[in-house]
């Protein structure tokens, strides 16, 4: 059988942690990087990376947010192939803002998907 050669081309790479920030309108969206890409650009994250990713995300509010409310999903559920079960993310996601709870300025409001609220404990 014959080996097909897959050509990748990499783009820029930034490290766990990275925080762009995109203002439209009234709105600011902060996207952070929680998966690294491997030669087959198939993401690859743990819970560490998640951990992270939190981290530097709250250390951008902290200096940018100015008291406004934050809106922060679940993640390390899918595509970051993390493997964590929602249960898992919810937790890491409440520890993860606790031991940084100091800079927190405004509202923190988690995001759930609709078809996970039976497999979270509050």
């Amino acid at each position: 059988m014959k080996e097909s050669k897959i050509e990748h081309r990499k783009k820029v790479c930034y490290p766990i942690g990275s925080v762009a920030i995109i203002e439209t309108g009234n709105a600011v969206y902060f996207l952070v990087a929680i998966a690294e890409f491997d030669d087959f650009n198939n993401a690859r994250s743990s819970a560490d990376d998640i951990d992270s990713a939190i981290t530097s995300l709250l250390n951008v509010y902290d200096r940018l947010g100015m008291g406004y409310d934050l809106y922060i999903p679940l993640m390390g559920t899918g595509l970051s192939r993390a493997g964590l079960s929602s249960q898992e993310a919810y937790d890491l996601l409440t520890k993860s803002l606790m031991k940084n709870r100091s800079k927190i300025r405004g509202h923190i409001h988690l995001i759930l998907r609709f078809e996970d609220r039976c497999d979270i404990k509050l």
